[in-house]
């Protein structure tokens, strides 16, 4: 559902989960809020397939929604299966000293990025080429 969503840009709501019970034909869905743009997309989907829906509406705040959301949106990234597989590897092939220094160097990695990205290095890179310009 939550795809289908995202597909026609309804990006605020959350679909957290859909059920369909035994004795009835309804299926239920549990969204973070009301909307009825997204409500009319699920509608209309369900309904070629015969299915008709319900909805529950959560809290927009409420934490096990936000964190279904962060779940959801974790196992979709090929970023993380890719980092679970390299640590995966790493452990098997080199141990934990191996996992030590992966750790080590990529943060040592992380964190020069985000200095020599940050404003702080290029205001000292201005003011070393102004001071370096007025000495010529």
């Amino acid at each position: 559902m939550q795809e289908m969503l995202e597909q026609h840009d309804v990006t605020s709501v959350l679909c957290r989960s859909f059920f369909i019970p035994d004795d009835s034909g309804k299926g239920l869905l549990v969204l973070n809020k009301e909307d009825g743009e997204a409500e009319s997309i699920i509608n209309k989907s369900m309904d070629t397939l015969g299915i008709k829906t319900a909805f529950i509406y959560a809290h927009d705040g409420a934490r096990d929604v936000q964190l279904a959301h962060k779940v959801s949106m974790l196992k979709r990234s090929p970023w993380f299966w890719c980092s679970l597989t390299a640590v995966a590897a790493v452990l098997f092939y080199e141990g934990l000293p191996g996992l030590f220094w992966l750790s080590f160097w990529g943060s040592v990695g992380w964190f020069s990025s985000r200095f020599i990205m940050s404003r702080q290095i290029m205001s000292w890179i201005s003011s070393w080429r102004a001071s370096f310009g007025k000495n010529q």
